[in-house]
């Protein structure tokens, strides 16, 4: 990767986990979604990493009940109003007492395009 491509990664990056909108990208980070499984199991959760990887945007969701995560394409995510009766509002709002707040992992490998966050 060139130096000015690898900048511009690391700008929207950047740009990204502050929360604000990339082109690219459908959903910002930490956005309360509902992920459709196969089979059509839903399960909610929010956004903590995104990457371009083949004919769609991939994501990563976090699991609202603190049971795992899950890598999605674009097309298999909804939003999910933020002020609906779950009580699902922020990430750690659904996380066990005691929980220490998450932690993700940041890619350090911009020709992945993986963005990431807390």
């Amino acid at each position: 990767m060139d130096a000015e491509r690898q900048s511009r990664f690391r700008e929207d990056n950047a740009k990204w986990l502050g929360g604000q909108r990339i082109a690219q990208l459908k959903f910002l980070h930490n956005s309360t979604v509902e992920a459709i499984l196969p089979g059509g199991t839903k399960r909610r959760g929010w956004v903590v990493a995104a990457w371009l990887s083949g004919p769609e945007p991939m994501y990563t969701v976090e699991y609202a009940d603190g049971t795992g995560d899950i890598q999605c394409a674009e097309s298999s995510l909804k939003t999910v109003d933020n002020n609906s009766s779950t009580g699902i509002g922020s990430p750690l709002a659904a996380a066990p007492s005691g929980t220490p707040g998450r932690t993700d992992d940041v890619s350090s490998d911009p020709a992945d395009e993986h963005t990431s966050g807390p």
